[in-house]
C-alpha cells in the first residue's frame, strides 16, 4: 500500500499495491480529509466504477473503466446533485 500525505500531515492518497503495481482500492482525499474520489486497479488498470467528489461528500461524477478505458455513460453532477451531463464517450488514462 502505498500512502501519500499533504504537508499538514493528512492524508493525500492511499492507493492498494501488489508486487509493486497497483492493485486494489485508491482513494484521494482534500486537504481537509474529505474523500475527492475513490476508484478500483486489477493488475495496474482502473477497473469499475470510478466516483469523484466535491468537497463534504457530494458525488460530483460516476464513471465505468474496463482496463484503463471509459466504457459506459459518463455522470456528472451539479454540486447541489443535480445531472449536468451524461455522455458515453470513450476515454482512457
Amino acid at each position: 500500500q502505498q500512502l501519500v500525505y499533504y504537508p499538514n500531515g493528512k492524508m493525500q492518497e492511499e492507493t492498494g499495491y501488489n508486487m509493486n503495481i497497483k492493485h486494489g482500492d485508491a482513494v484521494w482525499y482534500y486537504e481537509n480529509g474529505d474523500t475527492a474520489a475513490y476508484y478500483n486497479y486489477v493488475d495496474g488498470n482502473i477497473e469499475g466504477k470510478v466516483k469523484s467528489f466535491y468537497e463534504a461528500a457530494r458525488i460530483k461524477s460516476i464513471t465505468t473503466y474496463k482496463k484503463n478505458k471509459q466504457e459506459g455513460a459518463f455522470v456528472g453532477y451539479h454540486a447541489k446533485k443535480a445531472i449536468l451531463k451524461t455522455t458515453n464517450a470513450k476515454a482512457s488514462f
